[in-house]
């Protein structure tokens, strides 16, 4: 049995699990909450200046414990968001 490089496996599951996210919440955000595109830019300008401020404790935690660790913690708290994208409107 062969395995698959690790960057394709990885980018493969980035790309079927992460799509449908996106488009689930581009979706609620513009007919659920009816968003402008001037709120939608806002926010999404928002959400990047997030995850610039974000990554640097993760980048922290990756140098002083584990880059694992820093994934994990990452990818949580992305899911945490995307829960509370669903729940607060």
């Amino acid at each position: 049995m062969t395995r698959l490089p690790a960057l394709k496996v990885f980018y493969g599951l980035e790309f079927f699990l992460s799509m449908p996210t996106w488009i689930v919440i581009s979706i609620y955000l513009v007919r659920d909450l009816h968003l402008s595109p001037l709120q939608l830019v806002l926010m999404g300008t928002s959400m990047e200046a997030a995850v610039f401020l974000c990554e640097v404790p993760t980048g922290v935690v990756a140098d002083t414990y584990s880059r694992r660790l820093s994934l994990v913690i990452g990818y949580v708290g992305m899911g945490v968001t995307w829960l509370l994208v669903g729940v607060v409107s």
